[in-house]
């Protein structure tokens, strides 16, 4: 019985260690989830410099649903949407709705 216990054990650990990505960053489970909840959440994460920027951001509704990694796709997002606001009119003085 004891010995059932370590290999479920060594199994388990085996089965964290496959969550892991090659650069050491944790690989999270898919799900299924609204894309305007994503889109949400990145815009929350980067309110500030939106707000000092006084940029207006549009999301288009019924965006889909998806099936992704939602903190990797929000953290994507969160960057896209940072650099646009930071470095928006430095080129041709546009704005951004989004």
């Amino acid at each position: 019985m004891l010995r059932l216990e370590h290999n479920k054990i060594l199994h388990n650990d085996s089965l964290e260690r496959k969550q892991l990505s090659h650069v050491g960053r944790i690989i999270n489970l898919p799900q299924e989830i609204s894309f305007a909840v994503i889109v949400d959440d990145a815009i929350n994460l980067v309110a500030g410099r939106i707000t000092k920027k006084q940029v207006a951001v549009d999301i288009q509704p019924d965006l889909p649903e998806v099936y992704c990694d939602r903190v990797r796709i929000t953290q994507v997002l969160q960057n896209l949407i940072d650099n646009a606001v930071k470095f928006m009119g430095q080129l041709y003085g546009w704005g951004m709705t989004h």
